[in-house]
């Protein structure tokens, strides 16, 4: 995981709730060459049992639409 955030090709976004990690969501960047395009593939989305069902997700899932392309 750490060779793909230095080489760029991993991103992680953690949500937090009251100062504590609470879930992530971690994207992979790609190139499509059926499309010619850059392409993002939502590799991992996870939350702890103990903060499902509050909306960290759908929150997380919001903000990935948001800033992808």
């Amino acid at each position: 995981m750490q060779e793909r955030l230095e080489k760029q090709d991993s991103a992680i976004f953690i949500a937090y709730h009251q100062q504590q990690a609470c879930g992530f969501v971690q994207l992979y960047f790609s190139f499509s060459s059926l499309s010619i395009s850059p392409t993002i593939i939502l590799n991992d989305l996870y939350i702890p049992v103990s903060h499902r069902q509050k909306g960290i997700a759908t929150q997380l899932m919001q903000y990935v639409k948001k800033i992808c392309p």
